[in-house]
């Protein structure tokens, strides 16, 4: 009778187990499917281009990565027992000066959504309003400033007019080309 009772519960395991496995596929496939956009960046064109269903749904100017060096501190953070003034739990530290390389990444990426508010730059230079991450740190995000050549630090800027429709549309793990 034990015996049964073991066959019959490892049997049930190994069913409901595939069965998780057939989701778990089936939600892959109907999520690849279901995505029908691709965003085309183009560097020398300075333009990014939507596409829903290989159709041209929509062009956005934008300014690139501006091919210098450039200079950005980072602080250490000290917790502190209280909060100073400015509410935060922590005070600056030692100051510590990084160099860098303002270039955008060329290649095929996926996009990461970040969150749709400004929020501060890992590089401690400005804020990014609304990004979206496609190659670790680097985002196509809204800027009050794209002017008509690359002086970003390597981000890819929209102007702040386009960026809710961009987060808002766009679904995540949506493929990405940027090129010259």
């Amino acid at each position: 009778m034990k015996l049964g009772i073991k066959l019959f519960c490892l049997l049930l395991f190994a069913l409901s187990a595939h069965v998780s496995l057939a989701q778990e596929s089936k939600a892959e496939s109907n999520s690849k499917s279901t995505n029908p956009y691709r965003v085309d960046v183009d560097m020398a064109r300075h333009q990014l281009t939507v596409y829903k269903a290989d159709a041209e749904v929509k062009k956005i100017h934008i300014s690139g990565g501006g091919d210098y060096n450039y200079t950005y501190y980072t602080y250490d953070k000290i917790p502190v027992k209280h909060r100073h003034h400015n509410g935060k739990r922590y005070k600056r530290g030692k100051k510590h000066k990084h160099h860098g390389y303002a270039h955008t990444p060329r290649g095929r990426f996926k996009l990461h959504h970040g969150r749709r508010k400004w929020v501060e730059s890992s590089l401690n230079i400005g804020f990014l309003y609304c990004p979206v991450y496609f190659s670790g740190g680097t985002a196509i995000h809204g800027a009050k400033s794209v002017p008509k050549h690359h002086v970003s630090h390597g981000c890819v800027r929209i102007p702040i007019r386009e960026t809710h429709w961009f987060y808002d549309t766009i679904p995540e793990e949506t493929p990405v080309h940027v090129h010259d």
